[in-house]
């Protein structure tokens, strides 16, 4: 499935009425303009892999202190995943997954992307172009204090995204662990976003999922250490 089907079901929009479709999502739901996609990076529990040639294990401890993949994923507003990065080890910070990408090179160089709109991600991502992040300092009542309010609520569907991910294919969650190599999980991830966004276009729906307090905090990065 990730090998032969994850570019048919996983895409992002390249045609502008797509992406149109997708700000105006956003804009109703949050009321901020030219938002194409929320991002955020999940982690997913994998035993540790063997010191070899291709691994090292110290690389796959993420912050809490265990194993993982860190995984990159951006959605829209109906939670469907759009762009996802499953190759990354659990010690990689968010934002070099993402400066990294092919979608960020994409943004970049303006390759079927029209460049006038951007993603919504948290605080531990830089501001750029075409990534908002809240803005620091902002003053209780201030429009920088209502932009961030109105960011946090667009930005809730990426976490709403992982949390019904996860509760739909329960070997990603924390306490399942992924007996696997780091590539195989990586597959496996990636096989469980097509199956998550076959069931989104086919309207089969999960219960709002909510993220424990210690997955919504580890996925919360306020630095910028990679």
């Amino acid at each position: 499935m990730s090998q032969h089907l994850l570019r048919k079901f996983v895409q992002y929009p390249s045609d502008q009425r797509a992406q149109e479709n997708i700000k105006e999502e956003f804009f109703n739901y949050c009321g901020i303009g030219g938002v194409l996609g929320a991002i955020d990076c999940t982690h997913v529990a994998i035993i540790g892999p063997p010191n070899d040639g291709f691994h090292q294990e110290r690389n796959y401890v993420n912050r809490k202190g265990w194993h993982s993949l860190n995984v990159q994923l951006i959605c829209d507003m109906d939670t469907k995943i759009l762009n996802v990065v499953a190759r990354a080890p659990g010690c990689t910070h968010d934002s070099f997954i993402w400066r990294s990408s092919n979608l960020k090179t994409a943004f970049d160089e303006g390759n079927k992307i029209h460049g006038d709109g951007w993603l919504l991600g948290d605080a531990g991502y830089r501001q750029e172009r075409h990534l908002h992040v809240p803005i620091e300092g902002a003053i209780p009542g201030s429009d920088e204090d209502k932009y961030n309010a109105a960011h946090a609520k667009g930005r809730c569907v990426i976490e709403r995204c992982n949390g019904i991910l996860k509760n739909r294919f329960r070997c990603l969650l924390k306490d399942r662990v992924l007996h696997y190599l780091p590539e195989v999980a990586a597959h496996i991830t990636n096989s469980c976003v097509i199956l998550h966004n076959m069931c989104v276009e086919d309207n089969i729906y999960w219960e709002d999922a909510v993220l424990d307090e210690e997955d919504e905090l580890f996925d919360t990065v306020e630095d910028d250490d990679e």
